[in-house]
């Protein structure tokens, strides 16, 4: 690690110690304590027909296990890739902790859990810190692009916006795509926690529409160490491609996590 580096990281582990002081005094940490109740399964009273699976991805293995609970059968999705970043020209004028432009890309191979066809996940964000008071505006707003094998041109390409309840929109196949939170904001998810320690939900209720149409659910449970676990349910009455649409938005949520967090650390 060179001197650069380690500076840098000196100062944003002082700037997350000061703003866990102010998560305390919040009377948000126990908000992230393990006994935080279990978000409800999405399937939880209601005698819809779903494909239901229980998903748990491993951040140091590279690992998404999907359990299928009706026939137990259980898919591993194996991905590649991590998050990079590079400074812009302009910060050689400023110190770090006066002026701060960060570029972010990570690129994730994969394939898909339900055709196994191979697929490819770009996303890019930009940061823009000013006296480490980060500025948010369109051109920092992460995107994802989503392409099939080793084509050129993008199948799909979503948009991550943390100050809406529609998380992520745009289209995959020229299908319209949303990931919208439907259940209440828990406090590290508001005011100066959301934007600063937790960029990305901490837990929740989403509902995942393609075409207007609601397509699947997933609840998002509190992630232990490494591990992110949810439960995952495809709406059975739709056709197998809007449920194949549905279960790649659900990857790009699940994935995103981490670039995200790392986009705004």
């Amino acid at each position: 690690m060179n001197a650069w580096s380690f500076d840098r990281l000196t100062r944003q582990g002082a700037r997350g110690a000061a703003l866990l002081l102010i998560m305390a005094a919040c009377g948000c940490a126990s908000t992230i304590d393990t006994d935080v109740p279990r978000v409800p399964a999405p399937w939880s009273g209601d005698t819809h027909s779903w494909q239901r699976f229980q998903v748990e991805r491993n951040g140091l293995s590279k690992k998404v296990r999907f359990r299928d609970l009706e026939t137990s059968r259980t898919v591993t999705m194996k991905y590649k890739g991590f998050p990079v970043a590079w400074g812009s020209p302009i910060n050689l004028l400023f110190d770090e902790d006066v002026y701060q432009r960060e570029s972010h890309r990570v690129r994730y191979r994969f394939q898909h859990p339900l055709t196994s066809q191979p697929m490819v996940l770009v996303a890019r964000a930009k940061s823009h810190y000013v006296a480490n008071v980060q500025i948010r505006t369109e051109d920092t707003l992460p995107v994802v692009q989503l392409f099939t094998g080793d084509e050129k041109q993008p199948r799909g390409a979503l948009r991550y916006d943390d100050g809406s309840r529609i998380l992520f929109s745009g289209e995959i196949e020229e299908r319209q795509i949303e990931i919208e939170r439907v259940s209440a904001d828990i406090p590290p998810d508001r005011e100066l926690l959301k934007y600063f320690l937790f960029p990305f939900p901490v837990m929740g209720e989403f509902v995942i529409r393609v075409d207007g149409q609601e397509a699947a659910r997933f609840a998002q449970q509190l992630q232990h160490g490494v591990t992110s676990p949810y439960d995952l349910a495809l709406d059975e009455e739709t056709d197998q491609a809007t449920r194949d649409d549905a279960m790649l938005a659900f990857v790009v949520f699940d994935l995103m996590k981490d670039f995200v967090n790392s986009a705004n650390g």
